[in-house]
């Protein structure tokens, strides 16, 4: 009797719409994530409204985790496990935020000559000069 009803074209589309009715809204609700999550499971952390992504995160620690494979070989994953190494990289990551932000802050800039660019810093050839 019931595969009688089941082979019946017209029923077998009031069923069929009757399923999707059902399970489509959950795949979208789920997918879309309308359940309240919002954007903010997209960032690691945030600091002072300015967001730490993710894929920057992921990035960073890909990035240290290579290095200490350079540096220590076979041996690394014993090491990263004793480590915890992802809290270290976030709060490194907070760290720098916050300093790029007080920096923003009091306009501060990065000149030419420095560390970085192989030049001598600023404050030592004006020291050195003194001296003299």
């Amino acid at each position: 009797m019931v595969m009688k009803f089941f082979r019946k074209k017209r029923n077998m589309k009031i069923i069929l719409w009757i399923i999707a009715i059902l399970i489509i809204p959950g795949f979208l609700i789920w997918g879309v994530g309308v359940g309240g999550g919002g954007k903010s499971q997209y960032y690691a952390a945030t600091v002072n409204k300015e967001h730490i992504t993710l894929r920057e995160y992921y990035k960073e620690l890909g990035e240290v985790e290579e290095q200490y494979r350079k540096i220590f070989g076979e041996k690394t994953s014993e090491l990263l496990k004793g480590l915890n190494i992802e809290q270290g990289v976030l709060e490194s990551m907070i760290r720098e935020k916050i300093l790029l932000q007080e920096a923003r802050r009091r306009r501060i800039r990065r000149g030419p000559a420095g560390p970085e660019s192989g030049g001598p810093c600023p404050r030592a050839t004006t020291g050195a000069r003194r001296r003299r």
